[in-house]
């Protein structure tokens, strides 16, 4: 993750609340999946979609351009 972020924005840190678990399988909550992007944009209303298509809920946010 820091690797792959690096000069990079989290979408769920600057937009999300609460734990934004993103697996829904056995282990416990935790948010496996980002969505990164450059200061070219701010991000607003980050939302993870609580649908049982896969072991990973789909993930969502707001983008507009600076």
């Amino acid at each position: 993750y820091h690797r792959i972020s690096e000069g990079l924005n989290d979408a769920f840190v600057k937009a999300g609340h609460g734990l934004g678990n993103t697996f829904s399988g056995k282990l416990p909550p935790i948010r496996i999946d980002f969505i990164l992007y450059s200061d070219d944009f701010s991000a607003y209303e980050f939302n993870v979609h609580r649908i049982d298509l896969s072991d990973h809920y789909p993930v969502s946010v707001f983008l507009s351009e600076n």
